[in-house]
């Protein structure tokens, strides 16, 4: 609020009076005057027994002290009731956010798979735990479905028990087919060597790859078959080694530099497969007669750097008839 100075020079007579000194005596009606007199010796007697009156105010309750209600027994009985009753609110407030998260799991996790075309796996989410039922055409799909599960931050252990669906697949079908692929595989080349044992429905992988990542690739091929339920891969890593790439790449310039072998260095799974492992060579493959399985040694022996003998294991067309 704004004050009016505007007539700050005109006094009534008190505001003047009292600066210059003046005793203005404060007259008070005779009823106010009768009522203050009484109070002024209520406040004597309270001075002269502070401790009586101190503490309670002339109309406080005897159950209030200083403006607070003093617990009565209902009221110790009410809070007693909710400092009870707060573990149990507690517990399901808990409850319920952990249903949230395992329901956004579960959405998430059904979203991602059925990206992959992987819509017929069940999931349901216990507690952050995943649990994936359902039944899929290939071991591939079942292991991928595992491998999207983990990946998920959220989730805490996964849990499978898809099914592989059933297949009347014979013995001989699931040869063939594993033979088809693994020499059809375009990253097979000239430094590794693949082989494959079937038993039934588990096929047994081995040989060596010149790079790491081959191991699994080829692993993941054999799965994509239908029939096949198990997958031991046993194919080995070759270590790296500068020495064993020179030697390679030396060989392999004898063999396919060569007129006979010339136009077959750039095939898909190469006929003469060059393996060296810490100096030594080894010679793999299929070639069409005993004339270029002798060539091919006297070839390789020709880079003279390797250590001792070449391991000749190649076979001729005339092997693999008999």
């Amino acid at each position: 609020m704004r004050l009016d100075l505007s007539n700050r020079n005109r006094d009534p007579g008190g505001v003047a009076d009292i600066a210059r000194g003046s005793s203005l005596r404060h007259r008070e009606p005779p009823e106010i005057h009768g009522t203050m007199q009484k109070r002024r010796r209520q406040n004597q007697h309270q001075n002269q027994h502070p401790s009586h009156h101190r503490n309670r105010h002339p109309n406080q309750h005897p159950n209030q002290h200083q403006g607070r209600l003093l617990p009565t027994p209902i009221a110790v009985l009410v809070l007693g009731l909710i400092l009870a009753g707060a573990p149990a609110a507690l517990a399901s407030d808990a409850d319920q956010a952990t249903s949230a998260v395992d329901t956004g799991i579960e959405n998430l996790l059904e979203h991602r798979l059925e990206r992959k075309g992987l819509d017929a796996v069940e999931v349901d989410v216990d507690d952050r735990q995943a649990r994936l039922s359902g039944t899929v055409e290939t071991l591939h799909q079942k292991k991928q479905a595992m491998r999207i599960a983990r990946k998920l931050e959220d989730v805490r252990s996964v849990v499978a028990t898809i099914d592989l669906e059933a297949t009347d697949r014979v013995e001989a079908d699931i040869v063939a087919e594993v033979s088809e692929s693994l020499g059809t595989y375009r990253f097979y080349d000239v430094f590794d060597w693949l082989e494959a044992r079937v038993d039934g429905d588990t096929v047994t992988l081995d040989g060596v790859v010149y790079q790491a990542w081959k191991k699994d690739a080829v692993a993941e091929r054999i799965e994509n078959i239908r029939g096949v339920r198990s997958v031991d891969n046993q194919i080995e890593i070759l270590a790296s080694s500068a020495f064993d790439d020179q030697i390679r790449y030396q060989v392999a310039r004898a063999i396919y530099g060569d007129l006979t072998f010339f136009d077959r260095g750039s095939w898909i799974n190469p006929p003469i497969h060059i393996i060296v492992e810490r100096g030594r060579v080894r010679l793999e493959g299929i070639v069409r007669n005993e004339a270029e399985r002798r060539l091919a040694r006297n070839l390789a022996s020709s880079a003279a750097l390797s250590f001792g003998q070449i391991e000749n294991n190649l076979l001729t067309s005339a092997d693999l008839e008999s």
